[in-house]
């Protein structure tokens, strides 16, 4: 099953609303991919650079 890029738009958009920055995502059917892999696939940049814990 293809995800919509419709649906995987608004998953973007709802990762971004709560300020979130994954690496890995796992969608519930398929396999745990980079989030950077799916934005790039759909089109959708790149994901913000990973917070720094110091």
């Amino acid at each position: 099953m293809r995800a919509s890029s419709d649906a995987v738009t608004e998953m973007v958009q709802t990762v971004q609303a709560l300020k979130l920055n994954p690496e890995r995502i796992a969608p519930v059917h398929g396999r745990v991919v980079p989030y950077r892999n799916l934005l790039m696939a759909f089109d959708l940049g790149t994901p913000a650079p990973a917070a720094i814990n110091r």
